[in-house]
């Protein structure tokens, strides 16, 4: 597989988006926007159009080994810090294009469902 122009490497900068920069992706591309979350905070609030692959599950890698490594992937959690480790397994694996919220939900400023 050819990968000189692959957008991901395991450089956080590349993969850590802003508000803005990962709302302006998610509106740009067909990407899947992924919740690390738990059920609990997804019913909470979220992003629309998320779907909830739970961090914290046993089941978590494998539905991830599931996913067509050729797609583009927006990951989000509440902070960062658990997307950002989900998009560094995520490129372990050998996905190519996967950001995620630096600041997490709490630091987003575009819509949010739930509650």
């Amino acid at each position: 597989m050819d990968t000189s122009d692959s957008h991901m490497s395991i450089n956080e900068k590349d993969f850590n988006l802003s508000s803005s920069e990962f709302e302006k992706l998610l509106e740009e591309n067909n990407s899947v926007l992924i919740d690390v979350r738990t059920f609990e905070e997804y019913v909470l609030a979220r992003i629309p159009d998320s779907v909830l692959y739970d961090i914290y599950q046993p089941d978590f890698l494998q539905k991830i080994d599931a996913l067509d490594r050729s797609g583009i992937y927006m990951i989000y959690c509440r902070s960062g810090n658990r997307s950002r480790t989900a998009c560094v397994q995520m490129i372990k694996m050998g996905f190519e294009r996967v950001f995620h919220l630096k600041e997490g939900i709490i630091g987003w400023r575009g819509k949010i469902v739930g509650g």
